[in-house]
Formats: structure tokens, sequence, C-alpha cells
């Protein structure tokens, strides 16, 4: 099962962009993938029971004090600097033509939070690792405010903004989950047999199934609507790694100005990342397949691409400061 799971993990881009075509090809040709969209609420609450079951609250309370500066700083970038730079970049998408729902599934996707993973990349890069599991935290418990008063605020000239639908998207989609992995979680750490690691990697398993089955959806379910702009995709592409570049420098730049020691900079410049799933699952809920497909391109392929040009960064000034 570790073996699956890490190669589930690690293939991740490889295997959204052999989706990607393969997928919107099938959806282009057979229409019976419709018939799969009852199957889509399920798959949701299977891909983020995960992150709630293992997300310790508990470390916000024990920790705050000690990281109080910089975890404001965070909700600060998090809560407003990111959503203007949204709204900024917002017009640079329009101009590649991509359906509006589309972008506003993009929109959507940029105001998640700090991606799940950022932890592991941090400690890999000696990076301050509870910093980064508070960003996770304190972007979440922000977001539940975030998502819906950004979403409204730079959507609604482009796009009818749903408002009640995102919130009920949030209470199905993480809210309940959250509800259900906090439950799960007492029970694991209250019965003696039971084994935290064994459950957590079967969670994991189930939610990593969970994305690749729903991104094969989504991309199967929009297929028309992607092909109708693939001449465009590649300057949206564009534009939206332009714009995570830009997070990252602005975060990074923010830890310069504020002199933040090595291990601070390199987290809070993964505060830049954004949970694709969580795009993914509220945009499904409050525009259907075509905004979770601009949550699928603003998401697992433009975080992922970007964190590991990131890493790359990071690892050769550490090469330079060593040598």
């Amino acid at each position: 099962m570790k073996k699956f799971v890490l190669f589930l993990q690690s293939k991740m881009l490889e295997i959204v962009v052999l989706e990607a075509i393969v997928f919107v090809i099938l959806g282009s040709v057979i229409r019976y993938f419709k018939y799969l969209k009852p199957t889509v609420p399920i798959a949701v609450f299977l891909m983020i029971l995960q992150p709630m079951f293992v997300m310790d609250f508990s470390i916000l309370f024990r920790e705050w004090k000690r990281k109080a500066a910089m975890l404001v700083l965070v909700i600060i970038i998090y809560s407003i600097l990111y959503p203007l730079i949204t709204w900024g970049f917002f017009k640079a998408f329009q101009l590649t033509s991509a359906n509006p729902y589309v972008l506003a599934g993009a929109v959507i996707t940029t105001l998640t939070p700090v991606a799940m993973p950022v932890p592991i990349v941090v400690a890999s890069l000696g990076g301050d690792v509870e910093l980064s599991v508070l960003s996770i935290i304190v972007t979440f418990l922000a977001s539940l405010i975030v998502i819906p008063t950004w979403s409204f605020i730079i959507l609604h000239k482009a796009v009818p903004v749903p408002v009640l639908r995102i919130l009920k998207a949030i209470g199905e989609f993480i809210v309940l989950p959250l509800i259900v992995g906090r439950i799960i979680r007492y029970a694991v750490d209250n019965i003696e047999s039971a084994d935290f690691d064994k459950v957590n990697l079967y969670l994991i398993a189930t939610s990593l199934c969970a994305i690749y089955y729903l991104i094969a959806l989504v991309f199967a379910l929009s297929a028309s609507i992607i092909v109708s702009m693939i001449y465009t995709l590649a300057l949206f592409m564009l534009a939206v790694y332009t714009y995570y570049a830009i997070r990252h420098g602005v975060a990074y730049a923010i830890g310069k100005a504020v002199r933040a020691n090595r291990k601070e900079l390199i987290t809070l410049t993964f505060v830049g990342t954004a949970n694709g799933a969580l795009g993914m699952a509220i945009s499904l809920g409050a525009y259907g397949p075509a905004a979770a497909a601009g949550a699928v391109l603003a998401g697992p392929l433009g975080v992922l691409v970007m964190m590991s040009l990131v890493v790359k960064v990071f690892k050769s000034k550490g090469s330079e400061a060593g040598g």
C-alpha cells in the first residue's frame, strides 16, 4: 500500500496531464460520462476526508504565541494581498478568451488555503515545518470567509456568483468532511488498538484515488469546453504560471522585508501555493464541470509545476550558500 501511495504522490503531475489528454478525447466521443455525475459528492467527500483527519488544530493553541507575528503576516498575505493579485490578474485571464466558468474555477482555486503537501516540501528544504502546518490551519479557517467574499468581489461582473451555492459547497465539501474527520481522529486517538499511521495511509490512498477519479470525470464532462479553448490553453496556462510566480515572489519579498530567518522565509514563500482539491470541490459544487476544469488547470497543473520550480530555486540557493 505504501509503494502504491508513493507512486500516486510522486507521479501526480504526469498522471494529471495524461488524464487531461485521455479523458478530453474520450469525453469528446463518449457521452455516457454524464451518468457518473451522482458519484461526484461521494468522491469529493473521500478526497477531502484525509486532510481533515490529519489536521491537528491543537497545535494552533499550543504554538500561537510563539509564531504569532509570522501567522498574522500569513493571514494578511492570504486574506488580502493574494486576492488583490487575483483580482488584478483576472483581467489577464479574461484576455485569454477562456470560458468564463473555467475562469471562475481558476479564481476560486486561487482563493483556497495553503496546499496540504507544503509541510513535507518545507521539511525537505530545512524550513520551519511547524509554521507551515500552522499556515495551513489559519488559512483554512480564514478561507471560510475569504472564498465566498472574494469570489463575489472578483467574479460578479463576469459571471453570476451563486454565493449560497458556494456556501453550500463549503458546508458539504469542507465542513462535513471536517466533522467526520475529527470524529475518526478522536476514535483513533482513543482506541488503544487503533493504528494512526495505518488509518492515515488508507485514507491517503482513498483520497488520491478520489482526486484522480474526479479529475478524469471533470475533463470528460467538460471536454467540449476544453476543446473549444484548445488554442488559448497555452496562453491561459502561461497566465496561471506567471500568476503563481508573482504570488511566491511577493511572499518571499515580504519575508525578506521583515527580516525572516531562512527557515521562516522558505515556509512563507510556500504560502503562495493553493489547495487544488478544495478548489475543484467548491468550483464543482458552485458552477459544475467547466469551473472544475479551470480549478484543475489552476490547481494541480499550476501549483505542482510552480512548487517544483520554487524547490529547485531554494536548493540552488542552498548549494550556493554551501559552496
